[in-house]
């Protein structure tokens, strides 16, 4: 896949090791791991603009449908991972705040 899917166990991870409890720097390292999904936001875009424009011809409707899907796929896992990114930095800071509480 153009963009790699990543895991909530991979973002808690990495908001452990940054060792900080400073939600600037969680929110900058969560930032770092969505870098790869921000730099290929324009992907499905591209692919709606290129398969669209085949389909309207039925010859190339033969390249332009799996075109149009693989943007579609591509669209979802990037909003997955801002998910499971926010998902993941929400729960750590809840997380966070508990354990100052004790």
């Amino acid at each position: 896949m153009w963009v790699a899917r990543i895991a909530k166990e991979e973002v808690l991870c990495s908001l452990r090791a940054a060792g900080s409890s400073d939600p600037h720097v969680l929110l900058a390292r969560t930032e770092e791991m969505l870098e790869e999904s921000r730099r290929m936001a324009f992907l499905p875009t591209l692919a709606y603009l290129i398969g669209g424009a085949m389909t309207a011809t039925l010859v190339g409707a033969v390249l332009g449908i799996p075109i149009l899907l693989f943007g579609l796929a591509v669209g979802k896992t990037i909003r997955s991972n801002v998910a499971v990114a926010d998902q993941a930095l929400s729960e750590h800071l809840i997380r966070l705040r508990l354990e100052a509480a004790v």
